[in-house]
């Protein structure tokens, strides 16, 4: 509670001194662009995105199934975290576990580390090569920073590699030219929510910018099923970014950032004398930095080319198993317009990942230590006829990785455009997600009563015979925008999967050490289940007037998972109810005046049987004042509908803990 009143001072101070200086004139930096708000919704169907083809392209070209998170759409949903903000996207399916943790994952399969999907920053991935998948407790920056989150549902791979299987998230940040001048932003809410932000951005000599900030963050509190409350996340960072223009045809981009986080967890233990399990509230600490170095050149208005070198470093301890990992990445990218119809986009990757883990009787590694490498190359060839109207997608990846050799994940999309305001796209396409060091390596022991009180050993191991898991995936979309005040994106897939994972029974064995001795039950990782899922997903924008905009949302997912004919795995099949089949939402931006702003969210989310968590509703809702230019008070509220709700439950050591209505008041202040 000491550490909950130092955090509420803070932001109070914070709070006081952007008031001390509120009656300043306040001007907007050289790079203020203009609010979304303002856009038609032509603007908007033509918003350049770049993760679907590594190069920009107008949102309604994309021949995937795409979905924009704006600036706008950050600063007036109310939230602080970025998996949260997921919420938004139809077709992601979003779970918050505890403090830190949290589930997120797209078209099906959730879980605490979603394998199936890839994030980047800045086109930077963040995949952990430990336990293979995100830790959201780390993913965070000045939410001021962010131009757009890109988030792409089905196959990636064919451009960022293994494990973008069905999806991938971009987070894009602005560009320190469009962050010039200082930015200050505090807030504070009730179950112990705290923000304070800093911002300056200025030049570097003639041809440079630069911004550099500061961010401390106090997540919203939980409860447990007890009714003990749990405190959320608590993280500082910091950052930098500098972007030069080298000359008329060379730019360069550096990126640093550095997190220091933890969260009161409440995890399960065991131990080989009674009671033999043990609920256990622990600290889990967070440690994760990142350095970047982006060199563009343009050859010619045909011709450019990007060098990228990076280093991820990533530590967590928690009670039960502390792991890090640190990766080194160098990309190469060359676009090149063949023709005027025929544009290549081809690079190669190389990436070293040294990973590491502490041991304890519950969970540990059998190789605390080890080393991978990943090698790749990548090209893809878009030729466009019909005076620009159809356009077929063709290329494919090459991989190899220290874990299953050889990986190829070819992709072929077609795309068209009758005019300027509908398109229809379709796909086909094949990912694989690789192991990760968990998969060969982690061993973990469940305690139960044996006869006579004696102590039962349930272990699982991993197996250096484990195989990537393998898709083939259909999909089909169509974008319309009917006219200037409603546009509709609709995406349908059908996904084949073969090798899925599942944990494979073994034959009991005695073990002497660690004492008293012990019978072990043991299973083992491997890949003995497949099946499919189909799915609709639409997501519309309605300008009901010129100054209400509604956006519906809907999507739906049918899973059916099948163990192969050797498979034994009893749990196999219940992956099938870790992921609702129906979500619904309704968000709506309302500007009452020019100077006061009500948004509203409602999200419906469907139960998720294999893990007793019946359906949910939530309520949100944001009301903004700006107060003078470059001065805005915010309330927002989470959670309205009262009562206490599970989101997800980790089938890891986390007991699940209970979501409730909270508040949080936050003022920006730019000049």
């Amino acid at each position: 509670m000491k550490d909950d009143s130092q955090a509420t001072s803070v932001a109070i101070a914070i709070l006081l001194a952007i008031l001390s200086v509120s009656l300043a004139p306040a001007a907007p930096g050289p790079g203020t662009r203009r609010d979304l708000t303002e856009a038609t919704l032509e603007d908007l169907m033509n918003i350049d995105v770049t993760t679907v083809s590594r190069k920009q392209q107008a949102l309604l070209q994309s021949a995937a199934a795409i979905f924009v998170i704006t600036q706008e759409d950050i600063r007036r949903s109310g939230m602080n975290n970025i998996a949260d903000l997921m919420r938004m996207v139809p077709g992601m399916q979003v779970g918050q576990i505890q403090g830190g943790p949290w589930a997120v994952s797209a078209r099906g399969f959730n879980d605490h580390y979603s394998n199936k999907l890839l994030v980047l920053v800045d086109g930077r991935s963040v995949y952990s090569p430990t336990h293979a998948g995100v830790n959201w407790e780390e993913r965070d920056t000045l939410f001021e920073d962010i131009e757009r989150i890109e988030v792409i549902r089905g196959p990636g791979a064919t451009l960022w590699g293994a494990n973008a299987v069905n999806g991938v998230i971009n987070i894009i940040t602005k560009t320190a030219q469009d962050t010039q001048g200082a930015l200050v932003t505090s807030g504070i809410g009730d179950r112990g929510q705290a923000l304070g932000g800093v911002r300056f951005g200025g030049q570097l000599g003639k041809s440079g910018h630069y911004r550099a900030f500061a961010k401390y963050l106090q997540g919203r509190g939980l409860s447990n099923t007890q009714g003990r409350t749990l405190d959320g996340e608590r993280s500082v960072m910091g950052g930098f970014r500098g972007d030069w223009t080298l000359s008329s045809r060379d730019s360069l981009t550096m990126e640093a950032d550095a997190l220091r986080g933890h969260a009161n967890s409440e995890v399960t233990s065991f131990d080989l004398r009674p009671p033999f399990r043990i609920a256990r509230a622990g600290v889990e600490r967070n440690q994760a930095g990142d350095f970047m170095l982006a060199w563009t050149r343009r050859q010619s208005d045909r011709s450019s080319t990007t060098l990228r070198a990076s280093f991820d470093h990533s530590s967590t301890e928690e009670p039960n198993l502390s792991r890090g990992y640190n990766n080194t990445d160098v990309d190469f990218q060359h676009q090149l317009a063949l023709s005027e119809s025929n544009d290549l986009v081809w690079g190669l990757g190389f990436r070293n990942s040294a990973t590491h883990g502490a041991y304890t009787f519950s969970a540990s590694f059998a190789r605390p230590r080890r080393n991978d490498t990943l090698c790749s190359g990548f090209v893809q060839d878009q030729l466009t006829l019909a005076d620009g109207h159809v356009a077929f997608i063709l290329g494919s990846k090459f991989e190899r990785n220290s874990f299953t050799g050889v990986e190829i994940q070819p992709d072929l999309r077609f795309l068209w455009t009758p005019d300027n305001r509908q398109a229809l796209w379709a796909s086909v396409s094949r990912a694989v997600r690789t192991p990760a060091t968990i998969n060969q390596d982690l061993r973990v022991n469940v305690v139960v009563p044996g006869p006579g009180g004696a102590p039962l050993v349930i272990g699982v191991f991993g197996d250096k015979a484990v195989r990537s898991e393998e898709l083939l995936a259909f999909d089909l979309g169509y974008r319309l925008q009917a006219n200037r005040r409603l546009s509709i994106d609709l995406a349908t897939f059908h996904n084949i999967y073969h090798r899925l994972a599942t944990s494979e029974p073994g034959t009991p064995y005695f073990e002497q050490d660690p004492k008293p001795p012990h019978l072990v039950l043991p299973t083992y990782f491997g890949n003995r289940m497949h099946g499919q899922t189909n799915g609709l997903e639409i997501a519309s924008t309605w300008n009901i007037a010129s100054r209400w905009r509604l956006m519906p949302g809907y999507s739906w997912l049918a899973m059916d998972m099948r163990r192969d004919p050797d498979g034994r795995d009893p749990e196999a099949e219940s992956v099938e109810g870790k992921s609702p089949r129906h979500q619904f939402q309704v968000r709506s931006n309302l500007d009452v005046s020019r100077r006061l702003q009500f948004d509203s969210a409602i999200y419906y989310t469907g139960a998720l049987p294999a893990l007793l968590v019946p359906a949910y509703t939530r309520l949100d809702a944001r009301v903004g004042y700006r107060l003078r230019p470059g001065l805005e008070l915010s309330l927002a509220g989470q959670n309205l509908q009262g009562g206490r709700h599970a989101e997800f439950l980790s089938v890891g050591p986390y007991t699940q803990a209970t979501i409730s209505r909270s508040l949080f008041a936050k003022l920006a202040r730019t000049h």
